[in-house]
């Protein structure tokens, strides 16, 4: 492990160096970084008079690319947390952690050096089965959520089955207040804040504000603190509780802040004599 951490370190130091455009190019939609011819001549004078990885061509250029990846295609409170000593996973679409998950061939390894974490062992896949593949080997096979309508075709042609919609006990009293746009993402926050404060202070009324990452829970959660609005903060690393948290989030002039993490199978009852509580995403 120390030989690995070592090794991972120089290609971190190396990275570090390189200079986008001029030695390497970000794909983020493809989510990879491609070396220039620049990047591998620095990357080969790098590795002279090195050891193990460094005396192979693809061995240095799968080092330098994991670090490449490290430092620009993998954002700490985005998709993953450090906490305990360890780098956990954050699974995007769920907002939770995963701590029994770890990326392959030595990224998860490059991360936790970057971090300054306790480096851990690398494990090997014997095998690998989809979700998709594994759960047609049920004879029967059935769901209910209330996402499954944006996923109807994908959900036809992998598992076969049609989509039936429930209708709603009562009519929706939900409204749609339209989108707003900011210039940067500071006044992005203000005008939330502004928004919670106002129907949370004034109004009485309970505010659920909802963000995609654990950076932006955390960036508009330190905004309502310096305005010192007391609220509720929910996301990978605030999990404990959460269904006790989401259950109060309906509760006259609270504000709770969550990732997509929170909700799962919690209903969020209003308060006494509230008619409309707002969400802000």
């Amino acid at each position: 492990m120390a030989e690995e951490a070592a090794h991972s370190g120089a290609a971190l130091a190396l990275a570090r160096s390189l200079a986008e455009g001029e030695h390497y190019a970000v794909e983020a939609l493809e989510h990879r970084v491609n070396l220039t011819d620049e990047g591998r001549a620095r990357l080969d004078a790098f590795a002279e008079d090195r050891d193990g990885p460094w005396t192979s061509v693809r061995g240095r250029e799968d080092l330098l690319r994991q670090a490449l990846g490290a430092l620009h295609l993998y954002r700490r409170d985005q998709h993953y947390v450090v906490m305990d000593d360890k780098v956990q996973i954050v699974d995007e679409s769920t907002g939770r952690v995963m701590p029994d998950r770890s990326w392959e061939r030595g990224l998860h390894q490059m991360i936790e050096v970057k971090e300054g974490v306790t480096p851990t062992p690398r494990r090997e896949t014997l095998a690998r089965l989809t979700y998709q593949r594994l759960f047609r080997r049920y004879v029967h096979l059935a769901g209910m959520t209330g996402t499954a309508a944006e996923a109807a075709g994908e959900i036809k042609s992998v598992y076969g089955l049609e989509l039936a919609r429930v209708p709603l006990h009562r009519p929706s009293r939900r409204i749609d207040l339209g989108t707003a746009v900011c210039a940067t993402l500071a006044e992005k926050w203000q005008r939330v804040a502004d928004t919670a404060q106002a129907l949370a202070l004034r109004q009485r009324r309970p505010v659920l504000i909802g963000t995609r990452s654990v950076e932006a829970s955390e960036q508009i959660s330190a905004v309502l603190r310096q305005r010192g609005l007391v609220h509720a903060l929910l996301n990978a690393k605030q999990d404990a509780g959460e269904a006790e948290v989401v259950a109060e989030a309906g509760v006259p002039g609270r504000i709770t802040v969550a990732t997509n993490m929170a909700g799962r199978g919690t209903d969020i009852l209003l308060g006494e004599g509230v008619g409309n509580a707002v969400a802000c995403t």
